[in-house]
């Protein structure tokens, strides 16, 4: 999940870098929503993004998944579980406006998730439904679009449901 981080904080600052729709493609092919972490999946992920050309966002979301099963032990894996879906929107999403070359709205949806990783993991500070109106929300407000809007229960309904479940 923070590898996600860095990817959409790289993407926010720097939208024009083509390394980005690489990764993303990467991460799209291997990502599914029946998808079961373990050493052997992010393992492979990690294999194909060393096929990518060398680079700043590549070396630091590769990291950060090297390091995934030292966190991972802190963390409620069913909110990971029911946030691939939403993950896999998002990415698309960013690709489809890369591919536009819609760089404004590419920065402004980046930044609008850039933090949703770390809510995942229960380490960001606000609560679900703050969370939805402050950050996920915002490339809505900016430009007037549906984005996220199918999720927008998890942060209503299922995510405040987890808050007091015990981590597994």
């Amino acid at each position: 999940m923070r590898a996600l981080l860095y990817l959409f904080i790289f993407i926010r600052s720097e939208p024009e870098n083509p390394v980005h729709k690489e990764i993303i493609s990467v991460i799209l092919d291997w990502l599914n929503k029946d998808i079961k972490f373990d050493f052997r999946t992010i393992r492979t992920l990690v294999a194909r993004l060393n096929k990518i050309r060398n680079d700043t966002c590549r070396n630091r979301v590769i990291a950060e998944l090297n390091s995934f099963w030292v966190k991972t032990g802190n963390f409620n894996m069913n909110r990971v579980q029911i946030s691939v879906e939403p993950i896999i929107y998002i990415l698309e999403e960013i690709y489809k406006k890369l591919e536009l070359q819609e760089f404004d709205k590419v920065r402004i949806m980046a930044s609008s998730v850039h933090n949703y990783p770390s809510f995942i993991l229960g380490t960001h500070y606000c609560n679900s439904e703050e969370f939805w109106k402050i950050h996920i929300n915002y490339y809505n407000r900016v430009f007037d679009e549906g984005f996220m809007s199918k999720w927008e229960f998890l942060f209503l309904v299922e995510y405040p449901k987890m808050v007091h479940e015990k981590r597994k």
